[in-house]
């Protein structure tokens, strides 16, 4: 394990969260509508859940450097695992404590064809601005993840498996994440530490999670434009369509490149 790897496992530690959670010295005296006022989530319920997901990244770390387990199999069931364990502490923590309609949440049927709408708007601005950072400077703040991505080339998988990541990454993550970092982790950042200092927070550990840490800021940024989406629409489903369509534009472009 090299010492980058340890740097990583320190990054998404606990003792890392909870000088987040300090960083504030008291509450924030802003005023927050019904809609944040009936999200039920604690800060506790948001420890437990990233404990979990940190102790996750820590074995696929240890997995990826000290067995011959092939990459693939991390990568496809690495990526499920982590989604699967979110549901499933979300569910065991929090099914009886939150009650809320598909209003509460932006899921009415007449509203979903409009955020819809505005999540793919964020996307073509984002590759807008993507495009215009390479051709002024010629460097993407994803460089990193780029380089990452274009050694993993899905396309020699055995078909299965690659089936399996497509569904696991492009649709079955960008649900499972920004319920968890946007609709929860951004809802108790945001009432104890303000609209700035929930984004900030929240976009961090999103990005950490990420374990790619010189394309920390990249992501961060992506993590801000998310967690403004869900506060200005007070709905999950723009972000959950940019967080698709960026995963989806990512699987083809160096998967099958």
């Amino acid at each position: 394990m090299i010492v980058q790897d340890y740097y990583l496992i320190l990054f998404i530690s606990l003792p890392t969260i909870f000088t987040i959670f300090t960083l504030f010295k008291r509450e924030i005296g802003e005023q927050f509508d019904s809609f944040w006022q009936n999200q039920k989530w604690k800060v506790s319920d948001a420890i437990v859940i990233i404990a979990c997901l940190s102790v996750l990244k820590t074995i696929g770390i240890f997995l990826s450097r000290k067995t011959s387990i092939p990459n693939y199999y991390l990568y496809v069931y690495g990526n499920w695992m982590t989604s699967a364990t979110i549901i499933a502490v979300m569910y065991l923590m929090l099914h009886d404590k939150v009650s809320f309609s598909n209003d509460l949440i932006g899921l009415s049927p007449g509203k979903i064809p409009k955020n819809i709408l505005i999540g793919v708007f964020a996307f073509g601005i984002l590759m807008l601005l993507y495009f215009l950072l390479f051709t002024i400077s010629g460097q993407s703040m994803f460089s990193n993840q780029h380089s990452i991505l274009s050694k993993i080339h899905y396309g020699d998988w055995p078909l299965i498996h690659s089936i399996i990541y497509f569904f696991g990454v492009v649709l079955v993550t960008p649900l499972v994440e920004e319920t968890f970092f946007r609709g929860v982790l951004y809802s108790v950042f945001l009432k104890k530490y303000g609209s700035f200092g929930g984004i900030c927070a929240t976009s961090a550990i999103w990005s950490a999670m990420h374990l790619q840490l010189k394309a920390f800021f990249g992501i961060f940024l992506i993590g801000v434009l998310l967690c403004y989406l869900y506060k200005k629409t007070k709905s999950l489903v723009p972000s959950i369509t940019l967080h698709i369509l960026k995963n989806g534009s990512l699987f083809f472009l160096y998967g099958y490149s």
